[in-house]
């Protein structure tokens, strides 16, 4: 997980609560600090990245700010690469102005994880999914000290329901990066085979998978809190249920009628 730099598309309570177990198993998994583990952690609101310089946070979203120095380190270094190539800010530069404040973010930061629950419904769009493509294909993370990203595949989150709100579809993801996404949506999806004739079957990403068990963990044991730990051990457990076969789909979950 230390691997990656995670980019959050909204701020709400869904993407906050994300965060917040995502740097929960990063402390537990990779025994990081809290500090290094919200180091991995970039989240934008509908006002655009969350920084430490904005006065309008809430202390939700304030825990989860980065920075602005390093923000602004982060694009001078951008528009210093674009000015040694040759350029005043190409298409691939974070530099440069771009069509939307989440494609600007994503050629800056060049995240190897994107996460919607902004139910902003296409706000994944081609641009949105190639540079995030581009970027992992061979890139440096934004994160103190440098060091390079070891990650393979970008990988796509489209986690916002109904599906009219999906930041993309499973089809636009894969035609995007050719390939190369490993993606997950708030709602089943349709999957697609593709030129080699593979099937392809994106999962389900939704807290329904976890409500059953651990309903019936809290009511066994009755315990009186529902602790972060306990919700990573029921995603860990239902990550374990993916069969070989439904792997080879490019499914990252097992499917919702399999589950027990």
């Amino acid at each position: 997980l230390m691997r990656q730099t995670f980019l959050f598309f909204g701020a709400g309570q869904a993407n906050i609560g994300c965060a917040q177990l995502l740097t929960e198993a990063l402390q537990l998994q990779e025994g990081v600090s809290p500090a290094e583990a919200q180091s991995r952690v970039w989240m934008m609101d509908s006002k655009g990245l969350l920084l430490d310089d904005r006065s309008d946070l809430s202390p939700e979203k304030a825990r989860f700010a980065q920075p602005a120095d390093l923000y602004r380190r982060l694009l001078q270094q951008s528009c210093a690469t674009s000015d040694d190539n040759g350029r005043s800010g190409g298409s691939d530069s974070g530099c440069a102005s771009a069509s939307s404040p989440l494609l600007s973010a994503v050629r800056l930061l060049r995240p190897s994880t994107l996460v919607g629950a902004a139910s902003v419904g296409g706000a994944f769009d081609s641009d949105v999914l190639r540079a995030l493509a581009d970027g992992v294909a061979g890139t440096q993370p934004a994160k103190k000290g440098g060091g390079a990203a070891a990650v393979a595949r970008p990988v796509v989150l489209a986690l916002s329901n109904p599906t009219s709100r999906a930041e993309c579809t499973y089809a636009q993801a894969y035609e995007a990066t050719r390939g190369a996404a490993v993606y997950a949506s708030g709602t089943q999806l349709p999957g697609l085979v593709d030129g080699y004739g593979k099937t392809r079957t994106p999962s389900q990403a939704n807290n329904c998978y976890v409500f059953p068990g651990i309903g019936m963990g809290c009511a066994a044991s009755a315990a009186t809190d529902v602790t972060p730990r306990m919700l990573l051990a029921a995603a860990r457990a239902v990550a374990g249920l993916l069969s070989d076969a439904e792997l080879a789909e490019e499914s990252v979950l097992p499917s919702v009628t399999r589950l027990p």
